[in-house]
């Protein structure tokens, strides 16, 4: 699921996966800014067929966490 996540991510922020890592963070990586956020939410909910609450969209913001967040919801 990690590598798919990753790969999630980068789309949204127009990044290559590789550039990634689990500091990756809106305040370290330009790409990541509200609009790439929201892209990435939407693709998330779509791909795994979740809804995330404004909480847990709030509380993505590295690659761990959107894990933690996406796994609750499984």
């Amino acid at each position: 699921m990690e590598n798919k996540l990753r790969q999630i991510l980068a789309d949204a922020i127009d990044v290559a996966p590789e550039n990634l890592t689990d500091k990756s963070s809106p305040d370290n990586t330009p790409e990541w800014d509200s609009f790439a956020h929201l892209n990435m939410v939407a693709a998330l909910e779509q791909e795994f067929r979740i809804s995330l609450t404004l909480d847990e969209v709030i509380e993505m913001q590295n690659l761990p966490k959107i894990k933690e967040v996406v796994s609750r919801k499984l």
